[in-house]
């Protein structure tokens, strides 16, 4: 999968205009902000959305195993963090919670939905990064 020419104007378009849309799951929750910025970047989003808020809950708790068959299928290959680029998919633990969420890669940081608009975090808390 390839990222178009101007992906890195279409990523800043993307985190602008989502800037302060508020938390929904299956809507607009840590793998539909993501899904959305890889969208900008290449054209295919890899979590459309749609579900509710039971699904969220299942699909939350399966995070991981979801994000590695999504990263097979797209063909990203996994890297480590010395490794990672601008625009790369991350699982990370993003807060406190126990279960990871879904981000992007930022030259100083990972970003991810939270229930106020975006969140940010330090590249250390990346548990898996793909380059997509």
């Amino acid at each position: 999968m390839t990222r178009h020419k101007d992906w890195q104007e279409r990523l800043t378009q993307a985190i602008v205009a989502r800037a302060k849309v508020p938390f929904q799951w299956g809507e607009h929750d840590c793998s539909t902000g993501a899904g959305a910025l890889v969208e900008a970047m290449t054209g295919f989003n890899p979590w459309p959305g749609g579900y509710g808020l039971r699904d969220a809950a299942r699909f939350s708790a399966e995070m991981e195993p979801v994000a590695l068959g999504i990263a097979e299928q797209a063909d990203w290959p996994l890297v480590a963090l010395h490794e990672a680029q601008l625009g790369d998919l991350v699982l990370a633990y993003a807060g406190t919670k126990a279960r990871p969420a879904m981000g992007i890669y930022l030259t100083h940081n990972l970003i991810f939905v939270s229930a106020v608009g975006w969140a940010f975090r330090p590249h250390g808390c990346a548990k898996r990064i793909w380059h997509v």
